[in-house]
């Protein structure tokens, strides 16, 4: 692949391809007769580092300058194009060291290095254009009510509904937005969201009124209503490691509440996602 954007700047071309890297975390506990894994049956991935030398051919004082800006942007969203030439992915980065040689390779060409910290160690499907990535240059943390991008959505009308969505993906889906928001006249009780295909759920206790907004984001973990915070009344599965993940292939998702009245429209934003 061949990173091309980061928080919305243009990368000069790289001088090679690079490929994916991917790290599993150790975490076991040495026993007299064995040893106990922490992450059990998942698999976690380790943050990694990210070194790649450009060479800039045009504008190069401004292209330099602008590159050695993007130190102090902090953490935004780093894209790359496959090696097929149309299929873009992108993750979450931050540039850590920016190089650039006094010596000149050449009449007009100067050189440069830049090294991203992935935190985020997947990649998602750019064509997804993740909404509450604030298309694809930074993490967005007040959302709006805008539907765009993938997702996958539910009219609520009785006490339980099932959802299915298909990750056609080649990895867990550990991000993504579940908003749930009341039509004119309606209102939803203590709304549980269960992923029968690994049997994690999330819950929000208490009561959504007519027109109000729910917002639970599970990559920042945060969850607000009408854009306030109600983190105490989120409730989440015994013994997860996580609030909710989307597994390869079909899941299926029980959206159920205490009570209901009206119409309650549920969504469910994700984006494919791989290593």
């Amino acid at each position: 692949m061949r990173l091309t954007h980061f928080g919305g700047v243009a990368l000069p071309t790289p001088q090679e391809n690079i490929d994916w890297q991917a790290e599993g975390r150790t975490s076991l506990f040495v026993l007299r007769d064995g040893s106990f894994d922490e992450d059990g049956v998942d698999s976690v991935l380790q943050p990694y580092t990210l070194s790649r030398s450009f060479r800039v051919i045009s504008s190069i004082d401004t292209t330099i300058d602008n590159l050695a800006e993007l130190v102090g942007v902090g953490r935004r969203v780093l894209k790359s194009l496959q090696r097929d030439g149309t299929t873009y992915r992108q993750t979450l980065a931050k540039i850590t060291r920016f190089a650039r040689p006094l010596e000149v390779a050449m009449k007009n060409h100067q050189d440069a290095q830049i090294t991203w910290q992935i935190d985020y160690p997947y990649w998602m499907l750019t064509a997804d254009e993740p909404y509450y990535l604030n298309h694809g240059d930074v993490l967005d943390t007040t959302p709006d009510w805008v539907l765009d991008g993938q997702y996958t959505t539910q009219a609520l009308t009785t006490a339980s509904h099932t959802v299915t969505i298909t990750n056609d993906g080649k990895a867990v889906i550990r991000n993504g937005l579940i908003e749930v928001r009341p039509r004119a006249g309606a209102s939803i009780t203590n709304i549980k969201i269960l992923n029968k295909t690994n049997w994690m759920s999330v819950e929000y206790n208490g009561v959504l009124g007519a027109l109000s907004w729910l917002a639970i984001d599970l990559l920042p973990k945060s969850c607000k209503v009408d854009a306030i915070d109600k983190y105490s009344k989120l409730k989440i599965g015994a013994e997860q490691m996580d609030w909710m993940q989307l597994e390869v292939g079909a899941n299926t998702l029980i959206v159920s509440c205490f009570a209901i009245t009206g119409t309650v429209d549920f969504y469910y934003h994700w984006s494919a996602t791989y290593i």
